[in-house]
């Protein structure tokens, strides 16, 4: 039988904008947010403003920080978010450092020499789940093994995954 030589394909997507309870000092209380920042693969400090509501000029408002945060957690797009506050002489700066949560995009399978079908089925995995290397790992192995249990013994397969932002899908 001849062997089966395959590349499997993953395209992951990183969360675009979109991704606990805080305890903050009164003092902090109705002093103007001066700058808002974040550390983060693919969010930018506008896709925290439109997610949020948060501004540049607003007063500080533990309340409103905190359903902020919540607001984020919800949308399932973190895996974890940090707000760090700095007080300046001029207000308060907002530091958003986030650990986005990566789905995958998109499965592209190449060299195979089964139906793309049964391949997918084999793979296990979906377009628009959550992403863990732990998976990716098993997706792999039983790719593998349907290809053995198909008579290709000698399968070889040749993986990737790409991150990408979804602006850039």
């Amino acid at each position: 039988m001849i062997p089966a030589l395959i590349f499997l394909a993953l395209v992951l997507l990183a969360p675009p904008p979109a991704a606990g309870s805080h305890h903050f000092p009164p003092d902090l209380e109705d002093q103007i947010i001066t700058m808002i920042s974040v550390e983060a693969r693919t969010l930018t400090p506008e896709d925290i403003r439109r997610l949020t509501g948060l501004r540049e000029g607003m007063t500080f408002s533990s309340r409103r920080i905190r359903k902020s945060m919540d607001t984020l957690y919800r949308t399932g797009l973190f895996k974890d978010i940090v707000l760090g506050v700095e007080p300046r002489d001029t207000g308060i700066d907002l530091q958003f450092r986030v650990t986005e949560n990566v789905f995958i995009g998109a499965i592209r399978v190449s060299g195979q020499s089964l139906s793309s079908r049964q391949v997918q089925s084999a793979i296990g995995l979906k377009e628009g789940e959550k992403f863990s290397e732990d998976e990716w790992e098993a997706a792999q192995a039983r790719l593998i093994d349907f290809y053995r249990d198909q008579g290709y013994f000698e399968t070889q397969l040749t993986s990737d995954a790409t991150v990408h932002s979804f602006r850039n899908s």
